[in-house]
């Protein structure tokens, strides 16, 4: 969060409205590619009956099935 800040401000205060606008269309395209990426993720789990990826903690092997 805080290099989100950082570059914010360094693209308000250098390039203006016109930059912001630009930098806020590069992050929605960046969180709109993430939400396409795990659907394909999610899909593959659906489909596959396997989990794509855990999240083990401790070594406790969550994510087996």
């Amino acid at each position: 969060m805080l290099v989100a800040l950082i570059v914010k401000l360094f693209v308000q205060r250098y390039y203006g409205l016109r930059g912001y606008d630009k930098l806020r269309s590069v992050a929605m395209g960046i969180l709109i590619g993430e939400y396409a990426a795990e659907l394909i993720w999610m899909t593959m789990a659906l489909v596959t009956n396997q989990s794509t990826y855990t999240i083990s903690l401790a070594d406790r092997d969550l994510g087996r099935q």
